[in-house]
């Protein structure tokens, strides 16, 4: 005779215990146990909608939406509790989210707000079992993070962090013999804009280049993927003998400050305002860009944002129809110095560019035939399948600053055979 376990009816009971059971168990710990654990969305760059305290070891959130707009996704808040907690986070609503590919989704923790430490393990909970509490409990799919470590308090990031603080930080690292660091404007809640130059004296640039960061202010990749790109070109500046370079290193600072993730305070996304310039951000940053526009010297402007998808840094690909021979050949150009600059980015695997009139890639080819190179990196996985870090962004912002110096001597050289003749 077989055991009861071996019936089809004694397997289906074996399961169903092994749902009910822990179900039964958290209930009672629900009511046992006095929640040990305490979070704080509430300060500069943090962001969360909702918490809800399933016990000692499981919290349950939900990421914020930008104001009055569709577009959320990043999350940043501080767990603080008497005694040492290795807590587990369970994102709700991770499915109604701005970016895909949550099974390379690693969120980072952090002791000191300095070094950061990705999730021990995270992912999407959808096992047998974890379909089968669904159906017996209700509820849907989660995506599961755990803290690598246990402590009395921590915070807590979709991605590192780059605030206005770690901006400030930089700031005062660069040689005041090489870049001078001004702003572009103040904003009405009274933030600067930052604006760092350096290069070739302002009367004697034969060229410009233009570097805009975070025009999203949740894209924290982006910013280190920038500072190892200013920080090499600095290095080596006597490879840019004739280019006046332009940094906006955080466009959107209110954005920053307030936690927001793809729009600013007033839901401006800014990466579309360049035509219509609603925003105080973009009024400010055609302000300050229009002398070196008018002068026909701008060679480039590269515009730095992030995504998780594809899974690999990439450059955003102009349509063809709305680029003029000048811009594309340019275009072109880059493409070939870009190939195989470092082994976190893919030139293939890019997307292109969308038709809307308002954005950068858009805008400035059509009103002042330059052509905007967008970059952007990917918040967890590169090309090669390894991790990004802050570190391999500064080096593929560094691999960024190398070939940019060969596309720019190429151009000045052409420009002067074309004087020449």
């Amino acid at each position: 005779m077989k055991s009861m376990l071996q019936q089809p009816f004694g397997r289906i009971l074996l399961v169903t215990l092994l749902v009910l059971l822990p179900s039964a168990a958290l209930y009672l710990t629900r009511a046992a146990t006095p929640v040990d654990l305490h979070i704080d969305g509430d300060y500069p760059n943090a962001r969360l909608q909702s918490v809800e305290y399933i016990d000692d070891k499981t919290v349950r959130i939900r990421a914020a939406r930008d104001p009055d707009a569709p577009e959320g996704l990043w999350f940043r808040f501080r767990v603080t509790s008497t005694t040492p907690v290795k807590p587990t986070f369970k994102l709700e609503n991770f499915d109604e989210l701005s970016q895909g590919n949550w099974h390379v989704v690693a969120p980072m923790f952090s002791v000191d707000g300095e070094r950061w430490q990705a999730a021990e393990s995270s992912g999407v909970e959808n096992g047998l079992l974890d379909r089968l509490q669904r159906k017996v409990n209700g509820g849907k799919a989660e995506f599961a993070f755990t803290a690598p470590f246990a402590a009395r308090a921590f915070e807590v990031a979709y991605s590192t962090p780059y605030d206005l603080d770690t901006l400030n930080a930089w700031l005062a690292t660069l040689p005041d013999d090489l870049a001078a660091i001004d702003a572009i404007g103040t904003l009405r809640s009274g933030r600067t804009i930052p604006l760092i130059t350096f290069g070739a004296g302002a009367a004697t640039a034969k060229q410009h280049v233009w570097i805009i960061g975070r025009e999203h202010p949740g894209e924290t990749p982006s910013s280190f993927f920038l500072q190892g790109l200013v920080d090499e070109t600095l290095a080596n500046l006597n490879a840019f003998p004739s280019t006046r370079f332009h940094v906006v290193p955080i466009l959107n600072v209110d954005g920053v400050a307030e936690g927001l993730y793809y729009r600013n305070p007033q839901s401006v996304d800014l990466a579309k305002d360049w035509q219509a310039q609603q925003s105080e951000e973009l009024r400010l940053l055609s302000r300050a860009m229009r002398p070196t526009l008018e002068s026909s010297k701008v060679a480039l402007v590269i515009n730095a944002h992030a995504a998780n998808a594809p899974l690999n840094h990439f450059m955003i690909k102009p349509l063809r129809h709305l680029q003029s021979e000048a811009v594309y050949q340019t275009q072109q150009r880059l493409m070939k110095l870009l190939d195989d600059m470092h082994p976190q980015f893919s030139l293939e695997n890019g997307i292109d560019m969308w038709d809307l009139p308002g954005i950068c890639g858009n805008y400035l080819p059509a009103k002042h035939g330059v052509y905007c190179l967008y970059i952007e990196s990917n918040y967890n996985i590169g090309a090669d399948g390894s991790r990004v870090t802050p570190d391999t962004l500064d080096a593929f912002g560094a691999s960024m600053s190398r070939a940019l110096a060969r596309f720019l001597n190429e151009g000045a050289a052409t420009n002067q055979e074309m004087e020449a003749n």
